[in-house]
């Protein structure tokens, strides 16, 4: 009964997450647009939006609480070979229009495994997601390369 009601929440729950997701990811888009910086760059914008799986919510809550339930990752591609300070543009548009919280900053620290990312938490519509911002070779590296599950399993 428990697990029938759980698992009917977490539907419910997966709705009104992918509807905040999408209502952010078009507010997103929709600064990003507008920002002088970003547009003389012109990059070239994905994102990619996760409602959190509940067997990974609970494996999680054994350790801490979970606050990043619903999550964004925001990768461009500017075209140069140094463009970390478009993550930084991008913080700075989101934080004109969310309550952006920086959580970690892994271009200045990347990790021991060459992993690059920034992290933050944003409240929007009174639901906390997730932000990740990233160049597609940043991500490259986070999904396929040496600081990838997939290296980790196959390669070492």
């Amino acid at each position: 009964m428990y697990v029938g009601l759980l698992k009917g929440s977490w539907l419910l729950f997966n709705i009104l997450g992918l509807r905040t997701l999408n209502n952010f990811r078009a507010a997103t888009f929709n600064s990003l647009e507008k920002d002088a910086l970003i547009t003389f760059y012109n990059p070239t914008i994905r994102i990619q939006t996760r409602v959190k799986n509940i067997d990974r919510l609970f494996g999680k809550m054994k350790h801490k609480k979970p606050r990043d339930i619903l999550g964004m990752r925001i990768i461009y591609d500017t075209g140069l070979k140094n463009d970390d300070f478009m993550a930084y543009s991008i913080q700075r548009v989101m934080g004109s229009f969310s309550q952006l919280q920086m959580k970690k900053d892994y271009i200045i620290n990347p990790k021991e495994n060459g992993y690059m990312s920034l992290h933050g938490l944003v409240n929007f519509n009174n639901r906390i997601i997730e932000v990740q911002i990233r160049s597609s070779e940043m991500h490259w590296h986070a999904t396929l390369g040496n600081s990838s599950d997939y290296y980790k399993v196959f390669c070492l």
